[in-house]
C-alpha cells in the first residue's frame, strides 16, 4: 500500500496469505510456502525490497537491480532473540556491514522509520492513512478470560494477519 501511494508502477508481495495480501492491492503475491520467491523474482530487477518480516536481506540482492536499489526493513531480523549487550552489538554489527555491502554492488540499506524524534517518515503515513491510501486489518478480541488467551494464541501462532487489539470498552 506504502509503494502503491508514493507511486511504484508494480508491487509484488511474498506471503503465505495470498488472498490478504492480494486485498490490499498488490498486482502478483509469490506464496514462499509453495514457490522458492528468490528464483521466482530473480532477475526482475526491483528497485526496493521491504521487509516486513525479518531474514531477507541475504537474498534480496538477487531480485534488485543491480545499482540504485533500496533494501528497507521494517521489523528485526531475529525477534524472538532476547534483548541485551550481544544483541544490540549484532545488530550494531549487521547495519554496519550492510551499509559497508552497500557499496559493492548489494543494493542500498535505509531504515523506514527513525528514531530519535525523527518524525518524517511516521508523518508522510499518518497523511497517507487520512486520505485513505492505507487499509489497516485489525482482528479485535474482547477483555476477558478467552479473549485474552485467543489474542495470546493467534499472536504465537504466527499466523495473525494485521494488528491485534483488545477491546477494552
Amino acid at each position: 500500500q506504502i509503494a502503491r501511494a508514493m507511486g511504484a508502477a508494480k508491487v509484488v508481495g511474498i506471503s503465505s496469505n495470498v488472498e490478504m495480501v492480494k486485498a490490499l492491492g498488490v498486482d502478483e503475491c509469490v506464496n514462499y510456502r509453495e514457490v522458492d520467491w528468490v528464483g521466482h523474482l530473480q532477475g526482475r530487477n526491483f528497485d526496493v525490497f521491504v521487509d516486513c518480516v525479518g531474514g531477507a536481506w541475504s537474498d534480496s540482492h538477487r531480485v534488485l537491480k543491480p545499482s540504485n536499489a533500496a533494501f528497507v526493513p521494517v521489523s528485526g531480523e531475529d525477534v524472538q532473540q532476547p534483548i541485551g549487550v550481544f544483541f544490540l552489538f549484532g545488530m550494531l554489527w549487521s547495519t554496519f556491514s550492510r551499509k559497508f555491502m552497500s557499496l559493492f554492488n548489494y543494493p542500498k540499506y535505509h531504515f523506514m522509520v527513525a528514531a530519535n524524534g525523527q518524525t518524517k517518515d511516521l508523518n508522510e503515513l499518518a497523511q497517507m492513512a487520512d486520505n485513505g491510501q492505507l487499509r489497516s486489518i485489525v482482528t479485535e478480541f474482547p477483555f476477558t478470560k478467552d479473549g485474552i488467551v485467543d489474542m495470546y494464541t493467534k499472536g504465537q501462532s504466527g499466523r495473525a494477519a494485521g494488528k491485534l487489539v483488545m477491546k477494552i470498552r
